[in-house]
Parts: C-alpha cells; structure tokens; sequence
C-alpha cells in the first residue's frame, strides 16, 4: 500500500504506468490521506502521475 498524505489530495487523480508505458492502474483522490493498493502489481519500476487542474507531478516508484 501506498498512503498519500497531502492538502492537494482531495480532487487528484494517480496514475501507475509500467516500463513500456502502459496504464495499469489509475485512482482519483478523493481526500487528504488516502491508501492506494498496489498489490496487485508485480515487481518492478513504475511511472507515476499525480494529476490535478494545477499540473502534472511526476516521479518513480519501485515495487519489490
């Protein structure tokens, strides 16, 4: 699990794309502390997209 904890959560939609670029998970936020489940993915690096009206941040996550 994943737990975002942030005032900019609320109305903010997560993305997960694995190395080839595919989309295999999305959730929209819909309040300052959230747990997102990752379980379902294998192990590997992902890219991250946490998307709202303000902008895209992007970073990486690595899942053992």
């Amino acid at each position: 699990n994943v737990e975002l904890n942030s005032a900019l959560a609320k109305g903010v939609e997560l993305r997960l794309y694995n190395a080839v670029g595919q989309l295999v998970h999305s959730v929209y936020l819909t309040g300052q502390k959230q747990n997102v489940d990752l379980s379902g993915l294998k192990s590997g690096v992902y890219q991250v997209e946490i998307g709202s009206a303000g902008g895209v941040y992007r970073t990486r996550l690595v899942k053992n």
